[in-house]
């Protein structure tokens, strides 16, 4: 049902689930993020949006129609926004340092303040 009431809104929703890998790290959204970065990195599309498997849990859809409309208009120039509003205290997960190792090739060496549960739009010009 959130599938399909999502995919009215978009050219095109892909899906990854992401199990976690035996005696990997978690699999969560980011290494999710990170696997379509990699596989689609020289394709990707001007505003790529990122949202993990409960979305309304962590933003207001109406705030992120929003953003669509704008995006849609060609009134939205902002290369990297996050999509939530709660914020981690700062910390060291296994999921960040896992996305951190994936590109970096070392571990984190400080700990970070993210945005609860990492849910935004980038464009690909802030990746490529």
């Amino acid at each position: 049902a959130f599938t399909e009431e999502v995919e009215q809104h978009f050219r095109g929703v892909r899906v990854l689930p992401c199990s976690d890998p035996v005696g990997g790290p978690r699999g969560d959204e980011c290494l999710g993020y990170l696997a379509h970065l990699v596989s689609r990195y020289s394709s990707l599309a001007t505003f790529t949006i990122f949202m993990q498997a409960d979305p309304d849990q962590h933003l207001h859809f109406s705030y992120l129609g929003l953003v669509t409309k704008m995006i849609e208009r060609g009134t939205y120039t902002v290369p990297y926004m996050s999509l939530n509003g709660a914020r981690h205290v700062r910390t060291l997960t296994p999921c960040l340092n896992a996305v951190h190792e994936a590109i970096f090739g070392e571990a984190m060496r400080d700990a970070v303040g993210p945005y609860c549960c990492a849910q935004f739009i980038v464009q690909n010009t802030r990746v490529q």
